[in-house]
């Protein structure tokens, strides 16, 4: 068997569709914040630590359920990833936003923010080639699709409840001179979670921003920096086409969430979920709750 181990998270539910993988690949899935699993609301970085401790891999791929992506390109990317030297590797990723098969330049932040305000939302990738054993060097990388040597120690900080988790873990690993990098001759197809349908746009947009603000002060960037550069950044692309559009929607609420961090997020409707549920596994009633 591969010596990979894929993890997958589902929300609340079982039963929708996850990235069809094919045969061949270790696959563990996590129902999380369930009533009828009994599982807590946890975030990103807590449910793939564990999912991640529990696999014996070398490598363990952490996988949203909305990328599309199968067990051969995973293969081909760890296999890129062994070839290169890297602890930290993702595909090309085509998401909404545009295909991004280049290595990032510079951590999120003030200074990356406004020269994305300057170059516009419009602006796309140049087109090219690339060998199948290519690498980019990123800064950072999504957690997507993200494929972590497990014997190296990096784990995800888990004080990111959601958002930045990701840039985190890069920085942590880059400080340690380890190798982060893009395999560009595979690509992961990533839906966009945002939608301004999504009764709880809003909450992730303020747990957006104080995962932003969390990421800058650890970086030693002030709050007041991060939270202009954010309304600057996210507040331009608000009047961007397309009532419905992810990238809008995301714009909105992100904008929102750095003019006012203190509303409730998604952390604190996971707080009030757990306490519901604590109470009712107390009661010995869980399994009636559906």
């Amino acid at each position: 068997m591969d010596d990979i181990s894929v993890g997958i998270v589902l929300h609340g539910r079982d039963d929708r569709p996850a990235p069809w993988l094919g045969p061949g690949l270790e696959v563990s899935r996590y129902v999380n914040a369930s009533r009828r699993h009994g599982t807590p609301w946890r975030g990103f970085a807590a449910n793939h630590n564990d999912l991640m401790s529990r696999s014996q891999a070398r490598w363990y791929v952490a996988l949203n359920p909305d990328v599309d992506i199968n067990a051969t390109a995973i293969r081909d990317l760890v296999r890129v990833a062994e070839g290169a030297g890297l602890a930290l590797a993702g595909p090309a990723v085509a998401s909404p936003w545009g295909t991004s098969s280049q290595g990032k330049r510079g951590f999120p932040g003030p200074r990356v923010w406004l020269e994305e305000t300057v170059r516009g939302a419009g602006r796309r990738e140049r087109s090219r080639a690339y060998a199948p054993g290519d690498v980019q060097d990123s800064d950072w990388l999504s957690g997507a699709c993200l494929a972590i040597r497990r014997d190296l120690g990096l784990r995800f900080d888990e004080r990111y409840f959601m958002y930045f988790e990701d840039a985190d873990l890069c920085r942590r690993a880059r400080q340690r001179g380890l190798r982060v990098g893009v395999c560009p001759s595979v690509t992961a197809r990533h839906a966009s979670g945002w939608s301004l349908r999504d009764p709880l746009v809003q909450r992730r947009g303020v747990e957006f921003a104080r995962s932003a603000l969390a990421f800058g002060d650890s970086a030693g960037v002030s709050s007041r920096a991060m939270t202009l550069a954010g309304l600057v950044r996210f507040g331009s692309r608000v009047v961007l086409p397309g009532e419905h559009s992810p990238r809008r929607a995301a714009a909105s609420s992100i904008a929102r969430g750095f003019a006012n961090p203190s509303l409730p997020g998604l952390s604190e409707l996971a707080a009030e979920f757990n306490a519901a549920r604590d109470s009712v596994w107390r009661a010995g009633e869980l399994d009636a709750v559906v």
